[in-house]
């Protein structure tokens, strides 16, 4: 929805979404320009000829400028354009979730994705790590494949500084995390790294999200005996509010491509700790990037909590670095540019 909004009044934008969910629109002012077309394929491990055959109605009827196709979901729309070619196509892919964020991605969905995207198409991904693994991992040539990296509203996030100063002695030094709950996020990593410190500093950990392993956090942190120092506020539509109030933003998972949650904490002003995966390490200011540490070192990772815990000042220089970067590199705005001049080169033949 913030591409499309972003995009203006040049574009209008009918969307079928295959699960029935419409999360988001009513955050969109796109008015007259935002429709939803009614559309269901049905469940199938393989290709269904059911659903070609669907797709390829639905082109004929809608007639699209551009077909856009998001993620492995919608692969069977990119293989009924690339049968019987109706409009230019872009088949975007933001990451992985569960097991196929390692190099064991299915075979099947390598292949298919390789045979999806082909000559009047073009594979958009928002990470350098993701563009190396469809050219290596999927075959899809160089030239089919477009790097857009993702961008945020840097006025949303705009840093607020907080009343009381953590510190040492004064108040708790506030690490938090925004995640959605799954396997590869390993914010068991996190609940291990607090349970180092504790004794150690005065802490306290934020974690904001919802997802499969919210239970056995739960039950871990509970076991740990950390339930005074570790809360898990659940799901949260105020992102940049939570982010308001914490001192660290502290990232922990086993893979990533480009997180959106790391470039909402450094538009807000605050370091971060994090994993080295994906393009984590290239996103953030070079002043933050001593701070990121091996997957497997936690002990590291609770270092850096503490040094940057110890410092008002480191917090507040690798923050501005952050709050630099993500401006000068990372907007909103200049992701859209990007988005419209690719759309505009693919409706103008």
């Amino acid at each position: 929805m913030a591409l499309a909004d972003g995009l203006g009044d040049a574009f209008t934008h009918k969307i079928a979404a295959l699960d029935g969910r419409r999360d988001g629109t009513e955050s969109a002012a796109l008015g007259s320009r935002l429709d939803f077309v009614d559309f269901t394929l049905v469940r199938s491990s393989t290709l269904s000829i059911a659903n070609l055959r669907a797709v390829r109605r639905l082109l004929a009827q809608e007639r699209p400028a551009v077909l856009i196709t998001y993620n492995w979901g919608s692969i069977e729309a990119a293989f009924a354009n690339r049968l019987l070619p109706a409009c230019p196509h872009l088949h975007c892919e933001d990451g992985f979730t569960g097991d196929a964020t390692t190099l064991s991605d299915p075979l099947r969905r390598r292949f298919g994705r390789r045979l999806a995207i082909g000559p009047n198409s073009r594979l958009v991904v928002p990470s350098r790590t993701l563009q190396r693994l469809a050219v290596v991992r999927w075959g899809i040539p160089e030239d089919r494949i477009r790097h857009i990296a993702n961008g945020v509203n840097t006025d949303h996030f705009a840093p607020l500084q907080r009343t009381v100063e953590a510190g040492f002695g004064n108040q708790p030094i506030i690490v938090g995390t925004v995640a959605r709950l799954s396997k590869e996020k390993n914010i068991t990593r996190l609940v291990r790294v607090a349970s180092q410190l504790v004794g150690a500093v005065d802490l306290e950990v934020r974690i904001a999200g919802d997802g499969p392993t919210f239970d056995s956090l739960q039950a871990l942190v509970s076991d740990s005996g950390l339930q005074e120092v570790i809360t898990l506020m659940g799901a949260t539509r105020d992102v940049a509010t939570m982010l308001h109030g914490i001192d660290i933003f502290a990232l922990t998972s086993d893979s990533e491509q480009m997180p959106y949650s790391i470039l909402e904490a450094m538009a807000c002003g605050l370091p971060v700790v994090a994993t080295d995966v994906g393009d984590v390490r290239r996103m953030l200011s070079e002043e933050n990037r001593p701070f990121v540490v091996s997957a497997e070192d936690d002990e590291t990772f609770a270092a850096h909590v503490v040094r940057l815990g110890q410092s008002v000042e480191l917090r507040r220089r690798v923050g501005a670095a952050n709050r630099r970067h993500v401006m000068e590199n990372f907007s909103r705005r200049k992701m859209v540019d990007r988005y419209r001049d690719l759309l505009m080169e693919f409706a103008m033949g």
